[in-house]
C-alpha cells in the first residue's frame, strides 16, 4: 500500500488526482500491478476591486480578477472639475499605482471638486446672501463652491431702497439668481434709492415765507426728494403777521428739520398778529330788565355791555391766541337778580351757572348771549 502525497507550490493550487486514484481527498495505491497517479495543479486567481473616495468625480482603471503574482498597474482620470487627491487601500500617495496580485486587493482613487470663486459686489442699499451659505454682504465678499454648484444668490434692499436689476454672471430685475459654478464668477447687485414727494401748503389768513435749504417759498409747492435726505424748514411772517404752528410733518413753531422716510406733507399757519370778536347782548323779554357783560375791550382795559331788547353790540380786539372770559352779572344801579339765565352761543365753554364765557380767540369770533333780570327783593 502506497500513500500519494501532493503539495502545491506557492500561487497554486491542488484540484485533482488523476490515474489510479481520483477527486481530492487522500491517494492509496495498491501495487498489484504497475499504476500511474497523476496531480492537477492550477494558478490561484485574485480580484483587484477599485473605487473612488471624495466630492468630486473621476474614473479607476484596473480592477478585475488576476493570476497569482500577476503585476498590475491602476490608472486615476478626473472628470471635468474635478482633481485627483491621492491613493487609498493598497496604494498611497498621488503618484503611480501598482499592485502584486499575490491575494485580492482594493485600490481607492480619491477625487475632490475643483473649487471656483464667486466674488459678489453689493453698494450700499441692501444686502446680498446666498445658499449654500457663504455670501452675506452688503459691499463685496467671495465664497468658493466646489465646480459645478448650483449657487442661488438673494438681493434684499435695505429700508428707503429698491433692488436695481443684477451685473455680471447674473441679469434681470428678478431679486434671485442662480448662477452654475463651472468657473470663477462675479455678480454685481445695483440698488437705487428711493423717491417721495414732499408737499408744501400755506395755511391761516396771513402772509409769510417758509425756507427749506436755503430756499425761499411764499405760496405752496412740492417736489421730489430722496430718502434719508434731510431737510432744514424755518418759518418768517411777512410784517405785522405772526407764524402760529406748523402742521402735518413738524409741529411747533420753531425750526423744524426732517429726514425723509416717505411722501413728506409739511404745512405752515400764518395769521394776523391780533383778531377781533363781538358781542351780542339781547335782554329775551322786554318786560324784564336788561343785564351787564363785563369784556376785554383790549390788552389793558374792560368795559360793561349793556344788553338791549334787540341786541346791544360790542366789540373787542386782542392778540391771537389769548383766552377771553366774558362775565354776564346783573345790573349795579338797583337789586335785581336773574329772570332768565344768560344762554351763549360761539363760546368754548360755558361756566356751570351759565355766567361765563370763555373762548380761544384764534380767528374772527362771534359770541352772542340771551337774558334778562328783574328787580330784586
Amino acid at each position: 500500500m502506497v500513500t500519494v502525497t501532493e503539495s502545491p507550490a506557492t500561487g497554486s493550487s491542488f484540484t485533482s488526482w488523476g490515474g489510479a486514484c481520483s477527486g481530492t481527498g487522500s491517494c492509496v495505491v495498491t501495487m498489484t500491478q504497475n499504476r500511474s497517479v497523476t496531480a492537477t495543479f492550477d494558478v490561484q486567481m485574485f480580484t483587484l476591486t477599485t473605487g473612488t473616495t471624495g466630492t468630486g468625480s473621476g474614473t479607476v482603471g484596473g480592477g478585475g480578477t488576476y493570476a497569482y503574482g500577476t503585476q498590475v498597474t491602476v490608472t486615476e482620470a478626473a472628470a471635468t472639475g474635478s482633481t485627483f487627491t491621492g491613493w487609498g487601500g493598497a496604494c498611497s500617495g498621488t503618484g503611480g499605482c501598482s499592485v502584486m496580485m499575490t491575494q485580492s486587493r482594493t485600490v481607492t482613487a480619491g477625487f475632490d471638486l475643483i473649487p471656483e470663486t464667486l466674488t459678489v459686489t453689493s453698494g450700499t442699499g441692501g444686502t446680498v446672501t446666498s445658499n449654500p451659505g457663504g455670501i452675506s454682504c452688503g459691499t463685496s465678499c467671495t465664497k468658493a463652491y466646489g465646480y459645478g454648484t448650483m449657487v442661488t444668490l438673494t438681493a434684499t434692499p435695505d429700508a428707503g431702497h429698491s433692488f436695481g436689476g443684477w451685473g455680471g454672471a447674473c441679469s434681470g430685475m428678478q431679486t434671485t439668481c442662480t448662477v452654475t459654478m463651472d468657473q470663477a464668477r462675479s455678480a454685481t447687485a445695483r440698488w437705487l434709492t428711493n423717491t417721495y414727494t414732499f408737499t408744501l401748503s400755506f395755511t391761516g389768513d396771513a402772509t409769510g415765507t417758509v425756507t427749506i435749504d436755503g430756499t425761499p417759498y411764499t405760496a405752496g409747492t412740492s417736489f421730489t426728494v430722496s430718502y434719508g435726505q434731510s431737510l432744514a424748514l424755518s418759518a418768517t411772517p411777512d410784517s405785522g403777521y405772526l407764524f402760529w404752528t406748523w402742521g402735518g410733518a413738524c409741529s411747533g413753531n420753531g425750526a423744524c428739520n426732517l429726514t425723509i422716510s416717505g411722501d413728506t406733507s409739511v404745512s405752515a399757519e400764518f395769521d394776523q398778529s391780533s383778531y377781533r370778536y363781538t358781542l351780542l347782548a339781547t335782554t329775551l323779554d322786554p318786560s324784564y330788565f336788561s343785564f351787564d357783560v363785563t369784556y376785554p375791550v383790549n390788552t389793558t382795559s374792560n368795559s360793561d355791555c349793556v344788553s338791549a331788547t334787540g341786541g346791544s353790540s360790542c366789540a373787542g380786539s386782542l392778540p391771537r391766541g389769548t383766552v377771553v372770559t366774558l362775565i354776564a352779572h346783573v345790573p349795579s344801579l338797583f337789586p335785581a337778580v336773574w329772570h332768565d339765565v344768560p344762554s351763549w352761543t360761539g363760546c368754548d365753554a360755558v361756566s356751570t351757572d351759565n355766567l361765563k364765557c370763555t373762548f380761544t380767540l384764534l380767528s374772527l369770533r362771534h359770541i352772542t348771549v340771551t337774558g334778562d333780570t328783574a328787580q330784586g327783593p
